[in-house]
């Protein structure tokens, strides 16, 4: 019994001897481990974001159609985060025309950002295309608890509903590259 263990522990010894030997080889492979945690980490934050961008185009009220564009959309990354960390934004593109109004003076332009910004903060009453937008998707077309209607607020909504699906996606892609 004695000798067994004698052997059993030599075994061990031996082993972390030839672990201890190749501390390049173990430090690579927790490296890789780490580096592709990262990667699925931010494929799921790229794929969130692209739907949090597609919700908010799904709330955002219609009129002319610019708002629910995606030719007027894009997600942005960038490594502007904390110690250079991909950030991923979603936003109107810049220079996008929401429309071109005619007046006296001539033609007025109105940029998308600003327009956007409008439609967003403010309080109006929807018209019948948003109430048709809402029904097709099935949602209301007055504010209700639950966050799925037509209207005002329509980014602010988009990212509070796809907050926890994305701390779900980030965790699992995380525990994905861990296993």
């Amino acid at each position: 019994m004695a000798f067994y263990i004698i052997l059993k522990w030599i075994s061990v010894k031996s082993k972390l001897v030839s672990h201890a030997r190749n501390g390049a080889q173990i430090k690579l492979n927790i490296q890789n481990i780490g580096e592709r945690a990262v990667r699925g980490a931010q494929a799921a934050l790229e794929k969130e974001a692209l739907k949090t961008m597609q919700q908010a185009m799904d709330f955002a009220p219609l009129k002319d159609g610019p708002l629910s564009s995606p030719l007027n959309w894009e997600m942005r990354k960038a490594a502007d985060g904390i110690n250079g960390r991909n950030t991923f934004t979603v936003r109107l593109k810049e220079g996008a025309i929401a429309r071109r109004r005619k007046s006296k003076n001539g033609t007025r332009v109105v940029h998308l950002r600003e327009y956007a910004r409008l439609v967003h903060d403010g309080v109006y009453n929807l018209g019948e295309n948003s109430k048709k937008k809402a029904a097709r998707l099935g949602y209301s077309f007055s504010p209700v608890s639950g966050g799925k209607y037509v209207g005002r607020l329509y980014l602010t909504r988009a990212a509070n509903i796809r907050r926890l699906p994305t701390h779900r996606a980030v965790l699992e892609a995380t525990k994905r590259a861990l296993s």
